[in-house]
């Protein structure tokens, strides 16, 4: 397994993965999350003001880590220049640490469109279903005994016919 620890401060990775901005991420023990970014699997742990990243494939230069989990973001900076009123105020307190995660721009509106008046536990099974059955096939390297898959492809999903799509609970997102 491939690591890299990066300090990140004021960062909650819990509520940060867990907000309901992604759907492909699961909780393990340990404070850790398996999910896949791309086509690799990555298995991320909170560090307390740093989180741990791990992928079984070649990570390259981890900047692709960087870029989806924000890590080089200004959070402070950001917070500064909110307006000074009462609900801001009441915004940042509730969330602290929560962090946007850069997604990839197609598997983020496909999410989206599927979330259509659903609940992020109905979400996460459409997308699941999606991926399994049209994603490619991800190496686990023994993570885990859960099958992992990349987010189909949009000619892909354009390139399927609409009842099977409904078979995998779309309905008329189909």
């Amino acid at each position: 397994m491939n690591r890299i620890r990066i300090q990140t401060g004021n960062y909650d990775l819990a509520a940060t993965l867990d907000s309901g901005q992604a759907f492909r991420w699961n909780r393990g023990g340990d404070r850790s999350w398996q999910g896949v970014i791309g086509s690799r699997l990555v298995i991320v742990r909170d560090c307390h003001g740093s989180i741990e990243i791990a992928t079984p494939s070649h990570p390259g230069d981890w900047q692709w880590a960087h870029h989806y989990f924000q890590t080089g973001f200004a959070m402070d900076a950001a917070l500064q220049s909110f307006p000074a009123d009462r609900a801001m105020r009441e915004a940042v307190a509730y969330c602290p640490g929560l962090r946007l995660l850069q997604q990839d721009p197609w598997e983020c509106l496909a999410s989206f469109v599927l979330s259509s008046n659903k609940q992020i536990v109905q979400i996460r099974q459409m997308v699941d279903l999606l991926c399994r059955h049209y994603g490619k096939s991800i190496e686990n390297h023994g993570e885990g005994d859960t099958s992992l898959f990349s987010f189909p492809g949009p000619s892909i999903i354009a390139s399927t016919d609409e009842s099977a799509l409904r078979q995998l609970k779309l309905g008329y997102r189909a």
